[in-house]
């Protein structure tokens, strides 16, 4: 399994200098999931962090039956996995716990629902016109933090990051809405998310204070 798969599969096809097809993306992911199939090694920052990485791993696929087109294929998939890494160390993470891991029809499944802000326009115009106020619990992170927490927001994609396209323009107020980390969890507890709405109508009452 890829570190940070869907992340990976967006830089390829959006954010890369070489921008990829979704097509020829999703054979990079493949041609990194066949190095796992091969050597029992998962594509991650820790193991595939640097250039010798690649070399290392390239050499133990020399050991097995793999054609030499599809291990250069996976070394050139590997070198797109490396810029990719560089690039999220430029890109604002905000990971929150609950965040982190969920559990999906018996099997677990990492989310980074925030790892990417995809278009920081984009962003900004979606802040900008609904401003930066949770859309489903209307928390204020200034109202309660004062200046720290003023234009603190998480952005939520209302299309799944899965059903983008290569050939797809976000439109700020109809597919990004601003939510709290707390509603943006909340969103993501099933696949696909809940809707905006969804979540408004299961928010319980205020417990009375004992």
């Amino acid at each position: 399994m890829i570190e940070q798969e869907r992340e990976f599969k967006y830089f390829l096809v959006h954010e890369k200098e070489r921008r990829l097809t979704t097509g020829t993306a999703t054979s990079y992911i493949d041609y990194l999931n066949n190095i796992t199939n091969h050597i029992g090694i998962n594509i991650t920052s820790k193991t595939v962090a640097t250039e010798a990485d690649v070399r290392k791993i390239d050499g133990c696929l020399l050991d097995t039956d793999m054609p030499d087109g599809s291990r250069r294929n996976c070394k050139s998939a590997m070198h797109a996995y490396l810029q990719f890494l560089a690039y999220s160390k430029q890109v604002d993470v905000s990971v929150y716990p609950d965040e982190i891991e969920d559990q999906y029809e018996g099997s677990s499944k990492k989310v980074t629902v925030n790892k990417f802000e995809r278009n920081p326009k984009a962003r900004e115009a979606c802040i900008e016109h609904y401003k930066a106020i949770c859309q489903v619990c209307n928390f204020n992170f200034s109202d309660v933090y004062g200046d720290i927490g003023r234009d603190f927001i998480h952005v939520h994609h209302i299309v799944p990051l899965s059903d983008i396209d290569e050939e797809y323009q976000v439109d700020p107020i109809k597919d990004l809405v601003p939510v709290c980390p707390n509603c943006h969890a909340m969103l993501h507890r099933k696949s696909p998310p809940y809707s905006v709405d969804e979540l408004k109508a299961k928010i319980l009452p205020p417990l009375p204070y004992k």
